[in-house]
């Protein structure tokens, strides 16, 4: 799914006469390479670049919430229900690379679950400040209309003076990079998992798995079909998580008495 997404935005928005495709390739061999450098070395990178996307988005959005565009508004087309929910779904599906952030960045902080959660709030807070500020700029209509959203609204953010008036490009380009590490990150963990289960490891397993996401994400063809398949992937491992992590709390409870 990140190869997919990092493809297609990179296509749209900043190099249109280069395919998705190649785009993918370059993203699934820059993964591959962070992948060598072992984990500490990602996660020092993670929390180093962490500031520099996390804070500069949390401007953007500031800055874009004094834009309404009034095209997209009409009676209505403001108010919060549940038609809006896959709206905000596709929304924070663009930030899925941050996962990246949130797994490194605590193992180099010296106290995982301190940071983990200050990590955590920082993101989903800007995230939700961004979807509320969107809901605002466009209304539900025009959200629904939209296929970027996000990167229409940075479009929108203005700074007194010249010398950046195309937030959107900068926008991008966080985007893009976060999209990178998360790739990195990915790769690593697939790496390690085939490493603590059928003892495979090393820059040749890390090469295999980043050519084995390349391939999967050239399978699904469309950003669109990658996405379902993210979405039925992560649902279905969402309920079985939450199935087992109830069955040994129950198990637990029944030891401890």
């Amino acid at each position: 799914y990140i190869l997919r997404l990092f493809g297609e935005i990179g296509n749209r928005f900043v190099l249109p006469e280069v395919s998705g495709e190649v785009l993918m390739l370059m993203a699934a061999l820059a993964g591959a390479a962070a992948a060598f450098g072992g984990f500490e070395s990602g996660a020092r990178t993670a929390s180093v670049i962490y500031p520099f996307v996390i804070w500069p988005l949390g401007l953007l959005i500031l800055l874009s919430a004094f834009t309404v565009r009034t095209e997209y508004l009409g009676p209505g087309t403001a108010v919060l229900d549940a038609s809006i929910l896959p709206v905000a779904g596709s929304v924070f599906l663009v930030f899925a690379g941050a996962g990246s952030f949130l797994f490194a960045v605590p193992n180099v902080e010296g106290k995982p679950c301190a940071a983990l959660k200050t990590a955590a709030l920082r993101t989903f807070a800007c995230l939700g400040a961004l979807f509320l500020v969107m809901t605002g700029a466009f209304g539900e209509g025009g959200l629904k209309f939209m296929a970027w959203p996000v990167i229409a609204l940075m479009s929108s953010a203005e700074i007194p003076g010249v010398f950046f008036q195309r937030w959107d490009v900068i926008f991008v380009g966080l985007l893009l990079m976060e999209m990178f590490i998360s790739a990195g990150t990915n790769v690593y963990n697939l790496t390690d998992c085939g490493r603590r289960l059928w003892k495979k490891g090393g820059k040749g397993a890390a090469a295999l798995w980043a050519g084995a996401g390349f391939l999967c994400a050239l399978w699904c063809g469309t950003y669109e079909r990658a996405m379902n398949l993210y979405l039925a992937v992560n649902g279905a491992a969402a309920v079985v998580l939450t199935l087992l992590a109830v069955i040994f709390w129950f198990a637990e409870r029944s030891r401890q008495r």
